[in-house]
């Protein structure tokens, strides 16, 4: 017996099923518009943990947290300075992951030794609308065992995670984009690139200099 597959169509109630697998503290594979992640409840200790078992990831490297608006960040404690605030307006949702400061609403446990957090929203309907229907962030990496490619469809998770009982796959086929967002810390003087994506840098930079 290994993960289990549900389809994110209409007329099938995915949203609730998938919103509860996740409050049971349980892993689930969504799409993205770039490749599939690896998605639980981001301040679910026992959630975290089993995600770190999965992808066998260093447990001291802090799970990236995804939410569904700027609005939900701010909730949760994230901070938004003027330029800060600018990239996320001109570039989410979307495949921009930002490395912001670690808010103190961040739970002591979550990444104890590291002072950033990533954070992204992404653009694909069916994500959002599970960051919707949970109402708080969630943690979310790619879907791949750790320093493997990122996975791009529903069975190739199948395959990877064969043993992983608990895992349940939400398919809405393959994945548009197939390469991970880029991936910016803002937390110098100015944005450096950490993994090149989608979004060039020199388009940030545009952005956090004004000339947009």
């Amino acid at each position: 017996m290994g993960p289990r597959m549900l389809r994110a169509a209409q007329g099938v109630d995915w949203l609730s099923t998938a919103a509860a697998h996740l409050r049971a503290g349980k892993i689930l594979a969504v799409p993205t518009e770039t490749v599939y992640g690896l998605c639980v409840s981001a301040f679910n200790r026992a959630g975290v943990e089993a995600l770190f078992h999965l992808k066998s990831r260093y447990e001291m490297k802090p799970l990236p947290i995804q939410v569904d608006s700027i609005r939900t960040a701010l909730v949760a404690g994230f901070l938004f300075p003027d330029r800060v605030l600018a990239l996320a307006e001109t570039f989410w949702p979307g495949p921009l992951t930002i490395v912001v400061p670690r808010p103190p609403t961040i739970p002591s446990w979550y990444a104890p030794d590291s002072h950033e957090v990533a954070l992204r929203i992404p653009n694909h309907a069916v994500t959002l609308a599970l960051l919707d229907e949970m109402g708080a962030p969630l943690a979310i990496t790619s879907a791949n065992l750790s320093g493997e490619p990122p996975l791009t469809d529903a069975p190739s998770i199948a395959r990877t995670f064969q043993n992983a009982v608990d895992l349940l796959i939400l398919d809405d086929g393959p994945s548009p984009g197939g390469l991970a967002s880029t991936v910016v810390d803002i937390t110098g003087e100015r944005p450096s690139l950490v993994r090149e994506g989608p979004i060039p840098l020199s388009s940030i930079l545009e952005v956090w200099d004004g000339r947009a």
